[in-house]
C-alpha cells in the first residue's frame, strides 16, 4: 500500500522510523500532506514528547542499551494516545510532555477528530512488540490488508549489498520485556 492507495474512511497506522536526524519528520510531513491533498484525514504524531526525563533516559554504566530500553515512554504513548486514536478515530488527551533537554514534564493537549491515517514518527518503532501495529490496514477495503512499510527498492535482490550499512533485522541488544502483556495484546492487528 502506498499513500496513493489510501482513501477516505480507511483506518491506517503507519510507522516512520529510523535514526535521529535522518529526515523522518520531513518524510512524515510529505506523507501527511499528500494524504490531506486527497481529502484523507491524516495526523502526524512524533514520539519526541514521550521521552523519559534525563534521569531515567540515561545511565553511564551501559549508555547505549539503557537508552534503547528506557528512552521513550512507549507503553504510555500506545495505551493513552496511539491505540485509542486508532480504535476510536477521535481523541482529546492531556498528557505529560517533555523536550529533549528539559528536566521536568509539562502538560500537552493532543486533539484529533475523525482521523483516517496516523503517521507515527520516531526512533525504535520497529521493536518486536510494535511490528504488528503497522501491518494492518482496515476500513472500506479491509480485504486487501497489506503492509505499508518498505519501499519497492528494498525488495530488489541486491538492495542490501548496495547500502553502506546493511540492515540485518537483528538488534545489537538482547531482547527484554519493555512493554506489558496487556499492551502487547492490544497491539495485535485487527484484520478480518
Amino acid at each position: 500500500m502506498t499513500p496513493a492507495q489510501v482513501t477516505v474512511g480507511d483506518r491506517v497506522l503507519v510507522a516512520i522510523t529510523e535514526i535521529d536526524g535522518c529526515g523522518k519528520g520531513y518524510v512524515t510531513t510529505w506523507i501527511v500532506d499528500k494524504l490531506r491533498a486527497k481529502g484523507v484525514r491524516a495526523a502526524a504524531i512524533t514520539i519526541d514528547g514521550w521521552l523519559n526525563l534525563p534521569s531515567k533516559r540515561f545511565d553511564v554504566s551501559n549508555p547505549a542499551e539503557h537508552f534503547y530500553l528506557h528512552a521513550i515512554r512507549f507503553e504510555e504513548m500506545f495505551a493513552q494516545l496511539v491505540l485509542p486514536l486508532r480504535d476510536r478515530r477521535s481523541l482529546r488527551l492531556e498528557a505529560d510532555y517533555t523536550e529533549e533537554t528539559t528536566t521536568e514534564y509539562r502538560r500537552h493537549t493532543y486533539e484529533f477528530e475523525d482521523i483516517d491515517v496516523i503517521a507515527l514518527e520516531g526512533v525504535y518503532l520497529l521493536k518486536a512488540p510494535f511490528n504488528s501495529i503497522t501491518t494492518c490496514h482496515t476500513g472500506s477495503n479491509a480485504a486487501s490488508t497489506r503492509r505499508w512499510s518498505a519501499p519497492q527498492l528494498e525488495r530488489r535482490k541486491d538492495y542490501h549489498r548496495r547500502r553502506p550499512f546493511a540492515h540485518t533485522g537483528q538488534s545489537a541488544f538482547p531482547r527484554r520485556r519493555f512493554i506489558s502483556n496487556e499492551t502487547t495484546r492490544k497491539l495485535q492487528p485487527r484484520c478480518s
